[in-house]
């Protein structure tokens, strides 16, 4: 048997309340005995995490097999506790899977020396040989879960195989205590994105870049290179992701504006010459298509949030053959073609007489697509689908209307 749950992801006491004679007042009840997950990461034709996060559980590890056999293999889950806080992380790394192919997993642990088996879930390993990806970016949530909620309902499970969280899903993340508001963000967006058998990447937002636990985010996930232990100013998150025909670059924006820029300068100088190697790389010359994410788009309307960062990176993707470009940030969904003359009352040159310039210095050299914000007024979804003639991308409201609808070819 195991506690109550919320959603089956969340585990904790419920609310109560307390009534005073002068008037009813709500007690929140002390928080502890809490799981969230399972939740998949870092997928690959041949490997999976699973990873489940516990104030109190005990001996964590998933049972898995394949869906068309019969036995089944226990992993032990890797405990770390994340500092500071009662939480742990507990981690399965799967490794010798197989490309394109279903596996059934369940997670079993204890709780205060008594068994605890949980539901069984599935998930498919990505084909090393496919001509297709079909994924959802979700961005700027900043706490709020019922606009991720109300802008799934009008996604089918058909539409994604993965999720990309582009950045500032939790706003200023601080433990307070008990990390409750840090740990039912990620509760729900398991589970509206089904993370238990859909694997979430995570690309991180200016706003989780602030707040005590902003230098523990890492913890939470699993992404080639980032080691959550090192000292905050050493901590990658930056990743590439092949899925498909598509070569995704994504790449950590830090802070916006001028906030901390002799700390976070020596990252973003770091991630230019992490692009100029990827780049170099057969597999990614030999991709179809190439996209360039970053949860702080390097051109908009207002460029100045990202001028370091542009700085230093778009002199090295220009090599990159970038096909599409996507974005967050601006809580104001927006489509930048390419070229386009990006007007707006800092690009000190454009059309001044005698300057001969024909366009804003900062357009973008490839198509640019920037998600909505935080309300259900601003929340959006971007629905992302490739194969080999084409990448299409249709953008969502919460009320199911397409705001846009384009291609790359």
């Amino acid at each position: 048997m195991r506690a109550a749950a919320l959603a089956g992801l969340f585990c904790t006491a419920p609310a109560i309340a307390a009534e005073s004679s002068e008037q009813k007042k709500e007690v929140v009840p002390p928080f502890v005995k809490w799981t969230v997950g399972p939740y998949l990461q870092n997928p690959s034709a041949t490997a999976m995490t699973i990873c489940f996060v516990s104030d109190h559980a005990q001996d964590v590890s998933a049972v898995v097999k394949n869906a068309s056999e019969v036995d089944r293999v226990s992993h032990s889950a890797t405990a770390t506790p994340i500092p500071g806080t009662s939480a742990t992380m507990w981690k399965v790394r799967l490794t010798d899977l197989k490309g394109g192919t279903e596996y059934r997993y369940n997670l079993e642990y204890k709780v205060d020396d008594k068994p605890v088996v949980e539901k069984q879930y599935h998930f498919k390993t990505p084909a090393s040989d496919t001509d297709t990806m079909r994924c959802i970016l979700l961005n700027d949530v900043h706490n709020r879960t019922g606009t991720a909620e109300a802008v799934m309902k009008h996604v089918a499970a058909d539409d994604y195989e993965f999720t990309i969280l582009l950045g500032d899903c939790w706003t200023d993340p601080s433990w307070n205590g008990d990390g409750r508001k840090i740990m039912t963000t990620l509760a729900e967006l398991v589970r509206v994105l089904n993370g238990a058998e859909k694997p979430i990447l995570y690309v991180r937002g200016n706003h989780e870049c602030r707040g005590y636990f902003s230098g523990k985010m890492g913890y939470l996930f699993d992404l080639p290179g980032l080691d959550p232990a090192a000292s905050y100013y050493e901590q990658n998150f930056h990743f590439s992701y092949p899925a498909g025909p598509v070569w995704f670059l994504f790449n950590d924006a830090g802070e916006d504006g001028d906030k901390r820029k002799d700390k976070f300068e020596p990252y973003r100088q770091r991630q230019s010459k992490w692009i100029e190697s990827e780049i170099k790389k057969p597999e990614y010359r030999a991709a179809k298509y190439h996209i360039f994410a970053s949860h702080i788009p390097l051109y908009n309307v207002n460029y100045w949030s990202a001028k370091y960062c542009r700085g230093f990176w778009s002199p090295v993707l220009a090599e990159a053959d970038i096909d599409l470009a996507l974005g967050a940030h601006d809580h104001q969904w927006r489509v930048l073609e390419k070229d386009c003359i990006c007007v707006n009352d800092k690009c000190e040159n454009y059309n001044k007489a005698g300057t001969g310039q024909k366009r804003c210095p900062h357009s973008p050299p490839y198509p640019l697509v920037i998600g909505g914000g935080p309300s259900l007024k601003q929340g959006t979804v971007m629905v992302l689908k490739a194969d080999s003639k084409k990448v299409s991308l249709r953008m969502l409201n919460t009320a199911g209307k397409t705001l846009v609808q384009s291609e790359v070819r």
